[in-house]
């Protein structure tokens, strides 16, 4: 782990994870996490947020992470735990991403749509491939949205995932 340069976690093994966010946060390693998973023991779930360093998340897991119907200020209140990231995504609806403590929305591409399998992990990766490039943050959010809007244009969760060549024709176009 403190070979890596991003630890990227979900919460499917929550007791793993912490133990390997510790060991990555020890290693001064970058610590992300996939939010989508949720187990029954909300201070498992907050405790492994809390360690994030980049943490994105489906539309639904900040509202139940904060026990709160407000996503906006659900968003707003996780970024004070000490994320440089904080987003949300919401499919074709973009993302909600926290900015100078303020929401900002992001539009999705507009594509025809074949199967949406894998856009949340193709956003996840390719967001950390856009940290690696050294993309400034809108530019990362840009380049996440089209890498998961390319694959949403294949059948599979994986068939469509797009070189950077193509990625970046894509979001030229």
């Amino acid at each position: 782990i403190c070979g890596a340069t991003y630890l990227h976690l979900d919460g499917s093994k929550y007791e793993n994870a912490i133990r390997a966010a510790h060991i990555a946060k020890q290693g001064k390693v970058t610590v992300s996490l996939d939010g989508s998973s949720m187990q029954k023991n909300n201070k498992l779930n907050i405790d492994l947020a809390k360690l994030a360093d980049i943490l994105i998340m489906n539309e639904v897991y900040p509202c139940r992470l904060m026990e709160d119907d407000n996503r906006e200020r659900a968003l707003l209140e996780i970024a004070k735990w000490g994320a440089k990231v904080v987003v949300s995504t919401s499919g074709e609806e973009g993302c909600l991403a926290v900015v100078d403590e303020k929401v900002i929305s992001f539009p999705a591409y507009r594509v025809e749509a074949i199967d949406t399998t894998g856009a949340g992990d193709v956003f996840h990766g390719a967001f950390l491939r856009a940290c690696d490039l050294q993309y400034p943050f809108h530019e990362a959010i840009r380049f996440s949205s089209a890498v998961s809007a390319i694959n949403c244009m294949s059948l599979g969760g994986r068939r469509g995932i797009p070189s950077l060549h193509q990625t970046l024709q894509f979001m030229a176009e």
